[in-house]
């Protein structure tokens, strides 16, 4: 353990449980930021539907649709009257933009 100074100190101050528990979540951040990674850099589009989309977003459907209708992002619906379909991907990078 020498070569991670920082789990030598949690070592000394912490529980075997604390120290097992903090590993668990490490492994799951880094589960889902190489599944992020890989998401990423992959040129295929994830098609959610509204419902999705707001769980990912933190958004309301009203401002999501308001947004839909100005073109802010890629979407595609199924026929005249259909489903819409958004893509993940689009409507993350412009509520990235938001934050600017």
């Amino acid at each position: 353990m020498m070569q991670y100074p920082i789990l030598n100190q949690i070592t000394q101050t912490h529980n075997e449980n604390y120290i097992n528990q903090l590993f668990e979540e490490l492994v799951s951040l880094n589960i889902k930021a190489l599944e992020e990674a890989k998401r990423r850099t992959s040129r295929q589009i994830t098609w959610v539907s509204i419902k999705e989309l707001q769980a990912s977003t933190g958004w309301g459907r009203t401002k999501l649709e308001e947004w839909r209708d100005q073109g802010k992002f890629q979407f595609q619906q199924s026929g005249k009257g259909g489903k819409y379909l958004y893509n993940l991907e689009d409507v993350q990078r412009f509520c990235r933009s938001l934050q600017k």
